[in-house]
């Protein structure tokens, strides 16, 4: 099933070494087999008060070639690049297995998925713990 790495820049702190890895960084993605299904652009709060600064996310086939990306030997260079050219967060998400043609998208969604009491048990109590526990 699919998997996305979502990143929120939340801060830009070097504009020029950011320009640096956007050139060097999408090859590396590709290499990887992920490709960029969000870069920026507008994004509307449809609940709550806070949304995305600059959301970039990145598709794998997988979540273990999404780590693979994350962690490889050529990636973890310009991750040091990044992370001093911005501040931001940093998610790993597991998508739903693709439904059947025949079938609504809807349908994708199973008594499987993730109940309310599943995702407050999971949820840290303070946003930092949040912020440390996906970076």
């Amino acid at each position: 099933m699919p998997a996305y790495i979502l990143f929120d820049n939340l801060e830009v702190r070097d504009a020029d070494k950011l320009a640096r890895y956007k050139e060097l960084a999408a090859p590396i993605v590709a290499r990887h087999g992920g490709r960029y299904v969000v870069l920026g652009g507008p994004a509307q709060v449809l609940e709550g008060s806070q949304g995305p600064t600059f959301p970039v996310m990145i598709e794998f086939d997988n979540a273990g070639a999404a780590r693979r990306w994350y962690d490889s030997d050529d990636y973890r260079p310009l991750r040091a690049m990044r992370l001093e050219a911005v501040r931001s967060t940093a998610v790993l998400l597991e998508g739903l297995a693709q439904p059947a043609e025949d079938s609504p998208r809807s349908s994708a969604v199973t008594t499987e998925s993730a109940s309310t009491e599943d995702m407050r048990e999971r949820r840290p109590a303070q946003p930092e713990q949040a912020a440390a526990a996906h970076l």
